[in-house]
């Protein structure tokens, strides 16, 4: 278990009760985010995933805060087995390491050929999406007009900063 708290906390937002209208901290935890602004000071408590994400609409500077992550509670002392990453996971893993996550590529294998894959990962302290694009439905099978472009295998990663119970 885990708690975010500000002990100081200001930012500029002319939207008082949903900070839609300048600076503002927005923390997810337990599945809800709620967002933070003006001296509304953050106090959340999480006992799973917890993040946290300033966004600013860099027009005016305000004193900011001082806020903390801190655990409140251990985490459970169960007995875990290490899970054994997939093919896709282990090359991932492999092009974070060799700092080739710059760029996005695609093959060949196009159309009905395509293979749907997802899998969220946490890797050298950072959260990782990993995704085939490739929906697990059939592709636009409802739509009005159809997509001329047919899906294409590829390989998306995506890195967030976040804290994890337990890490």
């Amino acid at each position: 278990k885990m708690m975010f708290v500000c002990t100081k906390f200001n930012t500029i937002n002319k939207d008082k009760r949903r900070c839609r209208k300048g600076d503002k901290v927005t923390v997810t935890a337990n599945g809800n985010s709620k967002a933070y602004c003006k001296k509304n000071k953050p106090k959340v408590t999480s006992t799973g995933d917890l993040s946290v994400a300033f966004t600013s609409d860099a027009k005016k500077h305000s004193k900011g805060g001082s806020c903390r992550v801190t655990c409140t509670e251990a985490a459970s002392t169960g007995t875990t087995t290490a899970a054994v990453d997939d093919e896709v996971v282990t090359r991932v893993k492999g092009y974070i390491d060799a700092g080739t996550c710059g760029s996005i590529s695609a093959n060949s294998n196009c159309g009905s050929s395509a293979t749907s894959y997802y899998k969220e990962i946490t890797y050298n302290s950072k959260r990782v999406i990993i995704s085939s694009q490739v929906p697990d439905h059939t592709a636009e099978h409802d739509a009005i007009t159809s997509n001329p472009t047919p899906a294409v295998k590829g390989i998306s990663m995506f890195s967030f900063q976040s804290w994890r119970q337990g890490t």
